[in-house]
């Protein structure tokens, strides 16, 4: 092997000269493709050589990609190993709050939450929820629950107490106790016109102005449910026709005050047992 002053398309370069076995010289340019000898003792260039050319300077720790398609020339990916796994935990996580923020979670409807007894728990209590009503239970071996008060009760609720006291503090011996008034609001129910309903669940007093001879319905009465009923008189002379279920004293039916500008007072209680109204009447008030 000896080295030689080439001239390559009018430039000269300096190279080698390579002898094989069998005598033939071969010509290697300082900077050429690199060669190898083959199995034949040969030279030849290696199967997909070629240059692969970077960038001028590069950051360190970033990652190369390739430019382009030719495999060829590399450039600075932009980030490292470091930077790309952060990104990607960023993503995933932006993704998964994105996903429970589309979550709905609110009640619908009526829908109401109930919280019940674990097995695996040892001190838990329970909460079991019905249509506006919540009940309160001890159900473990710690202290019992207690509620924030005052707690309001739902208008459509139906609660049950065993005792309660309004004004004071309930009695061991009555269902009920109250200090102060106890009333049902006077419900007025207008002119009678010739036909009239007293619905009991308006309330349990009511007042009718008599303009007209009347009959009357009575409905919603309650088992021992105690009702008022407060006619005026209006401009006099007027009658009122029972239903077959008031019945009176002595099985005489009152007449109705006649004067102008009067009040009779009938009350009534209610027999479910025998569907009936025992009904008292006290006149000509006013």
């Amino acid at each position: 092997m000896t080295e030689a002053l080439l001239k390559f398309f009018g430039a000269r370069r300096r190279g080698v000269v390579v002898t094989d076995p069998a005598g033939n010289p071969t010509v290697v340019p300082y900077g050429a493709v690199a060669t190898y000898f083959g199995s034949d003792g040969g030279f030849s260039t290696p199967p997909g050589a070629g240059d692969v050319v970077g960038p001028a300077g590069a950051t360190a720790d970033r990652i190369a990609v390739y430019n382009g398609t030719t495999g060829k020339i590399i450039k600075d990916g932009g980030k490292t190993i470091a930077t790309v796994l952060s990104d990607a935990a960023s993503a995933a996580a932006t993704a998964i709050t994105s996903a429970i923020a589309a979550l709905s979670f609110a009640p619908v409807g009526a829908q109401y939450v109930a919280l019940v007894a674990d097995a695996t728990l040892t001190n838990e209590r329970v909460l079991a929820g019905t249509a506006n009503q919540i009940v309160v239970a001890d159900s473990g071996a710690g202290a019992a629950v207690t509620l924030s008060t005052p707690q309001n009760i739902h208008t459509g609720a139906t609660p049950q107490f065993g005792r309660l006291g309004l004004g004071a503090a309930a009695d061991a011996a009555a269902g009920l106790k109250v200090v102060g008034q106890a009333f049902s609001p006077l419900v007025a129910d207008g002119n009678s016109g010739t036909a009239k309903t007293i619905d009991w669940n308006a309330g349990n007093e009511h007042l009718l102005t008599l303009t007209g001879n009347v009959t009357l319905t009575l409905s919603n009465p309650v088992d021992g449910g105690r009702y008022v009923l407060v006619f005026d008189t209006g401009a006099g002379a007027f009658t009122v026709a029972w239903p077959g279920t008031v019945k009176w004293a002595a099985g005489t039916t009152p007449t109705i005050t006649a004067t102008a500008a009067k009040y009779d007072l009938v009350t009534l209680i209610w027999l479910n047992t025998a569907g009936i109204y025992l009904a008292v009447i006290s006149q000509n008030h006013g």
